[in-house]
């Protein structure tokens, strides 16, 4: 997810340097803005998820450590 999540930022990061270079048209200015601002809010969602998904692993295996601990 992590790594999805990251091309996902590449590209917003192509979208900004195209943005960058200067000479873009009106038109592709509009469209590289768009294709920026929509990479970087699947990369925040992706990023959100993989923390979650890690918060419930390391809750999973605290959980099961200290059962381990009490017995």
């Amino acid at each position: 997810m992590t790594a999805v999540a990251q091309d996902r930022l590449l590209a917003a990061a192509a979208a900004l340097r195209l943005l960058s270079s200067g000479g873009t048209a009106s038109t592709g200015i509009v469209r590289e803005t768009a294709r920026a601002t929509d990479a970087i809010g699947q990369a925040a969602i992706l990023y959100r998820r993989a923390k979650s998904s890690c918060d419930a692993e390391t809750g999973g295996i605290r959980m099961a450590l200290e059962m381990y601990a009490g017995s």
